[in-house]
């Protein structure tokens, strides 16, 4: 899939239309600026956090705050990885 995850928005929420966030005002920016850069970055930050490597993208952000980037992005990337049929 090229550029951004289609459908995703940070404002209106994945599926309920309500705002979706993570607590976390750091972290939630880090995933609209991943989010923008399509879905293949999207794969490689996820990649590099459970590598735990420590890219200048993740800088600021402390261990809990990694894991939590990282679980909000496998869920969004996880929308588009299902086989069809299965949503």
């Amino acid at each position: 899939m090229v550029g951004r995850p289609s459908g995703y928005s940070r404002r209106t929420g994945r599926q309920s239309g309500r705002a979706m966030t993570t607590g976390d005002a750091s972290v939630d920016r880090c995933v609209e600026e991943f989010c923008e850069q399509g879905c293949g970055s999207v794969r490689g930050y996820i990649r590099a956090l459970r590598e735990g490597q420590p890219l200048p993208q993740f800088e600021g952000l402390d261990a809990a705050q990694r894991r939590l980037l990282q679980r909000e992005l496998e869920a969004i990337m996880g929308v588009y990885d299902e086989p069809p049929g299965d949503t």
